[in-house]
């Protein structure tokens, strides 16, 4: 049996915007830890399928063990769903967990503005996108810092933080409180592309699909190299496809745009694969099919 998952006892209330991958992986690891969580999309059948996707988490954490038939109750009823932004203005931390993308960031930061308390911190959870450059449409940049988690959350036990020019020290402070209760590591890295594990690993990943691209030896064969021969947990291609591969695809471009770097270039298959819908785990066929 796995560790088991202890909750905290905390008042603080975590506010989380973004019903996709990340958020529901984030959402899930508060509730784990003892927090309540008020979960936003303005998708309502997305709302609705990740609380699901939630709920059979914490079951399967039950069924194994890990949890107590207490502790899953009580993570069942601190989850609260919105679709509006009026429970913001009750949050004492907010994680934005919406798509890599400047703008979408951007206009969501103008949005919830309004809505924010005096002293909420504001995180933004990125891999690849600049703090600093975020932290332009934020009037309280000294209370907005970057949080990088690792997918799937539940389970990763590293967290980035990055802070941004302004991030003031408690901020800084009070957010490691924050990650350390979640049961997560933390390290610090400066506002630089990539940070430090997406600038050393999507290199690797890329890598490897230009190795397959070559036809140096298949899929299963580069995975079964780099466990046995590097002992990787997982393989590169296995893990692109627990990322996603449009998330490695815009992890790349970021960071061949803003390093001014050619190594970086994505694969031409990387694309390919992407153009046509092959995103991995979540549409059930990436490099490896799933059922």
């Amino acid at each position: 049996m796995g560790a088991r998952h202890k909750p905290v006892t905390s008042g603080l209330n975590i506010g989380i915007i973004g019903a996709g991958q990340m958020g529901k992986g984030i959402t899930l690891t508060c509730l784990l830890s003892g927090y309540t969580v008020n979960l936003y999309d303005n998708n309502k059948a997305a709302l609705s399928k990740c609380a699901e996707k939630i709920k059979a988490s914490l079951e399967k954490f039950l069924n194994q063990g890990k949890i107590t038939e207490k502790h899953f109750q009580k993570a069942l009823i601190s989850l609260w769903t919105h679709t509006s932004f009026a429970f913001l203005n009750q949050m004492d931390i907010v994680i934005e967990a919406v798509p890599e993308d400047y703008l979408i960031k951007e206009v969501l930061f103008k949005e919830i503005n309004p809505f924010l308390k005096e002293n909420t911190i504001l995180s933004s959870n990125t891999s690849s996108l600049s703090i600093n450059i975020l932290a332009k449409t934020i009037p309280f940049a000294e209370r907005f810092v970057g949080l990088h988690f690792m997918n799937p959350a539940e389970l990763m036990p590293l967290v980035e933080i990055i802070p941004c020019m302004q991030t003031s020290k408690a901020t800084s402070e009070k957010i490691q409180l924050f990650v350390q209760t979640l049961g997560k590591e933390c390290v610090y890295s400066k506002d630089r592309p990539g940070f430090v594990i997406n600038r050393l690993l999507i290199l690797l990943i890329n890598e490897a699909i230009f190795l397959l691209t070559e036809e140096i030896a298949t899929a299963s064969d580069i995975d079964k190299a780099m466990k046995l021969g590097a002992n990787f947990p997982m393989g590169p291609l296995a893990l692109a496809d627990m990322i996603g591969l449009d998330t490695c695809l815009a992890i790349l471009e970021t960071l061949e745009r803003e390093l001014d770097s050619i190594k970086y270039r994505p694969c031409p298959l990387l694309k390919e694969y992407v153009k046509q819908g092959k995103l991995g785990k979540k549409s059930k066929h990436g490099f490896y099919q799933y059922s």
